[in-house]
């Protein structure tokens, strides 16, 4: 019986493949197609979901070549600054970027003039608040040459109203007559008030000027150079050498020290705890008070007030004088 029914199911399988042998050589391609793609997809759905995507899209980081950035002011639209660099990698929220050979150009309000132009090897800003970070040979060329910096690293913001300089920085003013350096400063926006902190130096028309800390107070009217901690003062072509621990002086010549003070010349030694300095007619007039004395060939002559000629190099000893 079972053989039978064998016999049967062969001759049947063998009759359906005679006649349709063709159609079935013609869909096993179709059908290994099918297969292929099928493992295919359930591969790649097995492999996405095997990767560990970020939480945080703030991770993920573009490179952008020719980077460019406008900022615009809210209510007027007005242009205040540009910034072109080489490339840029920011994140994917597009406020910070890390930025390679950067260009900036600030633009004086309402004139659409250019204020100053900064540049560097390289800098981090954060677009949200504004904010600069330059280092590796940072340049600011502030109003056509009236200002020149050079500095290791440089930091503002649009909210802030000084640069912050640091890693050494030199700043260079061929119309004011003033070359300034130090470790570490603060530099205002407006160029009117210049903070040098750490082996700071000025040079400034005759004077050369060394101290722990510098500043100096520009405005229309004058210019006023205070110096605190260790503070020295050359005069080169007088061969005058002047040390306290304080100086302050203005454009005029007038100067003040206080603290220590030392008077150094070829033919002069004088000590005192003040000096005040005044022009009169292009002549400079020292008064040394506070304890004043001469020191010559190891010999100290005290008196109420020295009086010490700039031009003529002239001494004059008043009040109780004695040794």
């Amino acid at each position: 019986m079972n053989q039978k029914k064998i016999l049967r199911a062969a001759k049947s399988l063998e009759q359906f493949t005679n006649k349709h042998g063709t159609k079935i050589a013609m869909l096993v391609p179709l059908l290994a197609f099918l297969i292929f793609f099928s493992y295919s997809t359930i591969s790649a759905l097995i492999t996405v979901k095997s990767v560990e995507l970020p939480k945080n899209f703030k991770k993920i980081k573009f490179k952008i070549k020719d980077y460019f950035v406008e900022h615009l002011d809210e209510n007027s639209q007005e242009k205040l600054w540009n910034l072109k660099a080489q490339s840029a990698i920011v994140n994917s929220k597009y406020s910070k970027a890390e930025i390679t050979d950067p260009v900036i150009e600030y633009f004086e309000k309402g004139t659409k003039k250019t204020k100053f132009i900064l540049s560097a090897k390289h800098a981090d800003l954060d677009k949200k608040i504004q904010a600069f970070d330059l280092t590796e040979n940072v340049k600011l060329n502030y109003e056509n040459d009236t200002y020149l910096l050079d500095s290791g690293k440089l930091s503002f913001s649009d909210e802030s109203a000084v640069f912050k300089v640091s890693e050494d920085w030199i700043l260079n003013s061929p119309s004011k007559d003033i070359l300034i350096s130090g470790r570490e400063g603060e530099i205002s926006k407006n160029f009117q008030s210049i903070k040098s902190v750490g082996s700071a130096q000025l040079e400034k028309g005759p004077y050369q000027l060394s101290a722990d800390k510098i500043n100096i107070n520009i405005s229309p009217e004058r210019q006023i150079v205070d110096s605190y901690g260790s503070s020295k003062l050359v005069i080169p072509e007088k061969n005058i050498l002047l040390t306290a621990s304080e100086i302050h002086l203005d454009a005029e010549g007038n100067l003040r020290a206080q603290g220590n003070v030392n008077i150094n010349t070829d033919n002069t030694n004088c000590f005192a705890e003040k000096l005040c300095v005044r022009t009169e007619n292009k002549t400079q007039i020292a008064t040394l008070t506070g304890n004043p004395y001469i020191l010559r060939d190891n010999d100290k002559i005290y008196a109420d007030e020295i009086i010490y000629n700039f031009n003529t190099e002239e001494l004059t000893i008043k009040g109780n004088v004695h040794s």
